[in-house]
């Protein structure tokens, strides 16, 4: 197996230090849903790095919030057929990067905040050091790929990976269409109305 590569880059101030979320080799980003906790891939696309600003933007106080809107689509469980908007299928181990790196961010803004107020420049030349320290990583952790297989969508021209062993109907994530896969581990999908 090849090395995971990553998507979602946020940018901004944190140019020099994108954060990135875990891909599969063929481009596949893991989600989980959040009703029934079963894992599922999707490939990557650019609305990943605005859904990853947003989650990010949610859990840091600021007064930008305004620029981490736009509008959120209903989707729905490709296995128990659940709904939440785009940005409920995070995956646990993606939230918990997150988190961390959040109170990290909010707790550099916080000690930036205070010493550009509290620390005025003099002759002596006393600078306060900017920053808490060590930081976790920018990519989010790998996450074990276990085997799936990849189903096309052919409702919205899109694929999705489910764990191999699944054998029964799937829908859609993007707009709900059921699908039976019978016990079929490769490509091919029967389109049921």
């Amino acid at each position: 197996m090849s090395k995971p590569e990553f998507v979602g880059r946020l940018e901004g101030n944190l140019e020099a230090e994108p954060l990135e979320l875990c891909l599969d080799r063929h481009g596949f980003l893991r989600r989980q849903c959040p009703g029934c906790h079963r894992a599922f891939m999707l490939r990557a696309g650019a609305l990943d790095g605005l859904l990853l600003y947003r989650k990010l933007s949610a859990l840091v106080a600021h007064g930008n919030g305004d620029e981490a809107s736009a509008p959120l689509s209903m989707r729905h469980c490709p296995y128990c057929r659940a709904r939440a908007d785009d940005s409920a299928w995070f995956t646990t181990s993606q939230l918990e990067w997150l988190e961390r790196r959040a109170k990290e961010l909010a707790s550099e803004l916080h000690l930036q905040a205070l010493t550009g107020f509290a620390i005025a420049p003099s002759a002596g030349g006393f600078r306060a050091p900017v920053g808490t320290g060590r930081r976790s990583e920018n990519r989010a952790p790998e996450e074990p790929l276990e085997e799936m297989k990849t189903i096309p969508l052919l409702c919205c021209n899109e694929e999705l990976k489910v764990a191999l062993g699944w054998s029964g109907a799937l829908s859609c994530y993007y707009c709900g269409t059921e699908y039976e896969t019978g016990s079929v581990p490769d490509r091919s999908a029967r389109f049921s109305k």
